[in-house]
């Protein structure tokens, strides 16, 4: 054992929940399966642990930590080792990328504090999870942007590619309506893209005085829709939107001729 580790079983209590996690959501599918497991064959792999006080906080092994309590063990073995900070961050950062997929706003939240605590560049944080420099540098970059577009990536109401057309997007209303839009009907990134142009165009050729009000948006229900045919009229259910993409002249044309044969 390197003389700056310890091996040693630590009781249940005297351990503390990591501070700074890669993940702020706790996946717990699967977590009474591994408290079964541990009940039967005890924690195979030690928990990684840093002295805190005195108490030891968990910097790898926070699942075998909550399934161990769940199985009512009164300790667990662990690594203890030595209080380097940096040397903690690196471990949950591995930790974590190896295993479960994790939350791309987690992801860049944990990247800029690698980058800001301890003087890394992203590309430098790149290698440490084997990742591409863009890889790192687009979730860095979607935290600027619009919060509403956040909050439902981190809900997993929509994917990090959904999330990155969206933002594109450079009007708030239009982000708004896309999101609304992909959180009820499951509009993918080529129909979000063709959608984006078609309204920036409408709006900014109307003017913000006649620009369509949209409401702001919270956590959408995961329902699907009818949506009317632009031809017959009939109502038909989609698990997609496609836009179709005219001048304005036509597409006023086309909206006129629709309102007329509604009479």
């Amino acid at each position: 054992m390197d003389a700056n580790h310890d091996f040693r079983d630590i009781p249940i209590d005297d351990l503390l929940e990591p501070e700074d996690q890669v993940r702020t959501v706790i996946v717990f599918e699967g977590l009474q399966d591994l408290a079964e497991s541990i009940k039967i064959k005890g924690v195979i792999q030690p928990l990684i642990v840093l002295k805190k006080g005195d108490k030891y906080e968990i910097t790898d092994g926070h699942r075998r930590y909550l399934a161990s309590k769940m199985a009512g063990l009164l300790s667990v073995p662990c690594i203890i080792r030595a209080p380097d900070v940096k040397d903690a961050d690196f471990i949950k950062l591995h930790a974590n990328y190896f295993r479960e997929d994790v939350n791309p706003v987690d992801e860049g939240k944990f990247f800029i504090k690698l980058h800001d605590k301890h003087g890394l560049a992203y590309n430098e944080i790149s290698k440490l999870c084997s990742r591409s420099d863009t890889y790192v540098i687009n979730r860095v970059q979607l935290l600027q942007g619009d919060e509403s577009v956040l909050a439902a990536l981190e809900a997993g109401q929509l994917n990090f590619s959904q999330a990155c057309e969206i933002s594109r997007a450079s009007d708030k209303g239009i982000r708004l309506e896309l999101l609304r839009i992909t959180v009820e009907s499951g509009a993918t990134v080529e129909t979000l893209r063709g959608m984006r142009y078609d309204y920036e165009r409408r709006v900014f050729n109307r003017g913000p005085d006649s620009a369509p009000e949209i409401c702001e948006p919270g956590h959408y229900p995961e329902v699907k829709h009818l949506i009317k045919c632009p031809v017959c009229l009939g109502a038909y259910p989609v698990n997609q939107l496609y836009p179709i993409s005219t001048c304005k002249t036509c597409y006023d044309n086309f909206m006129k001729a629709l309102e007329g044969g509604k009479g």
